[in-house]
């Protein structure tokens, strides 16, 4: 599927039919989800997690000149005022939004979209910029990239990581997205000590994440900030209390930060499978106006829920970003 989308974006591209006005979309929200930008450099490597990275600083400035050219980019209050107005708009409409708060955010996407005045949703794990502790599935990849063990044996299961580094990683990020809570709490400890990793210091996570002084600045600049609830436990992992704790705690924490309503709330992980019709309604009750799913398509104007809103994750070239966005049904 993935050759086929490939060969389908370059025919497109170099035919002039990615344009567009080709194609009646009047009908569909894209919302499009970045979670880190990488820098202009060949050398760049991450010893956290590399799947959380999207394109490159230049790659991204060209995405969004591409869908300012091209596409209405809603913000985040004129998406609540079509959806309060139960009006669907004109033309096709694309949302951009990023996850987890990373720094990169901050110093190399926030940059590009505030020079091109192109609005966004940041959505910010509240704990993790509290603490200056990055994200479970970093530790996870941090762990297993810098262990020295030629293998791993975790609950008797051998791990030979010459030859399945990026299995292994897979296999535990699954184990804390699909797990119940209390059956994880320890896992982080424990990956380390069978990988006999010690945790990455804190100037190495502090370095990862914004700043309150950097989240209070882009709110004030055309950046909407939405919660991603408080410690980015996923949330059907959770019992309803613990969820209801998450998303008013985050939610609270954010306003008082950056004196400003907090309409929106993205899922963590966001598949179908990470939360339940419950978790919609808890944000509604909790005050929120919009909820996001991660990964589950595109959006028609007469079928959307607002808590349940889906987004696709951002490709890594201009052209494939186009593809997606003027033939969504080819990707739904």
């Amino acid at each position: 599927m993935k050759g086929k989308k490939k060969l389908l974006a370059r025919i497109l591209y170099y035919s002039g039919i990615h344009k567009v006005k080709w194609f009646n979309n009047k009908n569909k929200l894209i919302v499009f989800n970045y979670h880190r930008i990488k820098p202009n450099d060949n050398n760049f490597a991450t010893p956290f997690d590399d799947d959380v990275f999207c394109p490159t600083v230049s790659v991204f400035i060209e995405q969004i000149k591409w869908l300012k050219q091209n596409v209405k980019i809603l913000s985040e209050k004129e998406l609540i005022d079509v959806l309060d107005a139960k009006r669907a708009p004109s033309g096709l409409n694309v949302l951009i939004t990023f996850d987890d708060g990373y720094r990169d955010n901050y110093t190399l996407a926030y940059p590009a979209l505030k020079k091109l005045n192109v609005p966004a949703i940041f959505f910010i794990p509240t704990n993790l910029i509290n603490t200056r502790q990055v994200g479970w599935w970093d530790i996870i990849a941090y762990l297993i990239k810098n262990t020295k063990k030629p293998y791993i044996i975790f609950e008797d299961k051998k791990f030979l990581l010459h030859v399945e580094r990026k299995k292994t990683i897979e296999f535990f990020n699954n184990k804390m997205k699909l797990e119940k809570a209390e059956k994880t709490a320890n896992l982080l400890k424990t990956l380390a000590e069978v990988c006999e990793v010690d945790m990455p210091d804190f100037d190495k996570q502090d370095s990862q994440l914004m700043t309150w002084e950097q989240i209070r600045e882009v709110s004030k600049n055309n950046i909407s900030i939405g919660a991603h609830t408080h410690t980015h436990r996923v949330l059907s992992t959770l019992d309803l209390t613990t969820q209801k704790e998450e998303m008013t705690l985050s939610k609270a924490i954010l306003e008082r930060e950056i004196e400003q309503n907090v309409s929106s709330i993205a899922y963590p992980v966001g598949g179908h499978q990470h939360f339940t019709q419950e978790s919609c309604n808890i944000a509604e009750q909790s005050g929120y106006k919009l909820g996001f799913s991660y990964n589950t398509g595109m959006d028609s104007w007469s079928t959307i829920h607002a808590f349940n809103i889906r987004r696709i994750s951002a490709p890594e070239n201009k052209t494939m970003l186009a593809v997606q966005a003027v033939l969504p049904r080819v990707f739904v």
